[in-house]
């Protein structure tokens, strides 16, 4: 007995397609591929599994979504669970200048620049990794 395909009709179609064609990011291709193959009815949730190399119920919760609130439902993420980084992405770019000017010698350097140009307090290690993820090693 072969499983239910899955189908969806929804209005936002050309929506989909039209996105599908502009967005370059890939976690977005993949939801609306799905969804584009949902609503054809002519898939089943292995099939569009396997088509974009995820579970099955990643494509439940997926759809589920699209049902519920649209292609903007579908594409929203929530963000990554834990604690924000220590330094806001103003104060890396910042980091990252200053490292390819050589303003600093030493960790304990920017440690300094950091507490009393943003009153950021950091460890050595903290520093380490900062400057390990500025540079690339």
């Amino acid at each position: 007995m072969s499983r239910k395909r899955t189908e969806i009709t929804s209005p936002d179609r050309e929506k989909v397609a039209a996105l599908l064609h502009a967005t370059s990011d890939p976690r977005d291709q993949e939801r609306l591929i799905v969804a584009r193959m949902a609503m054809t009815g002519q898939h089943t949730l292995a099939m569009m599994a396997e088509a974009v190399g995820r579970a099955r119920s990643s494509i439940q919760t997926w759809l589920h979504s699209f049902e519920a609130g649209g292609v903007d439902a579908l594409l929203r993420r929530t963000p990554p669970p834990g604690r924000p980084p220590s330094l806001s992405p103003e104060v890396q770019e910042q980091l990252q200048a200053h490292l390819s000017a050589g303003t600093w010698r030493t960790a304990r350097e920017m440690r300094c620049w950091l507490k009393d140009t943003h009153q950021i307090e950091i460890t050595l290690k903290g520093c380490y990794y900062w400057l390990g993820k500025s540079r690339g090693h």
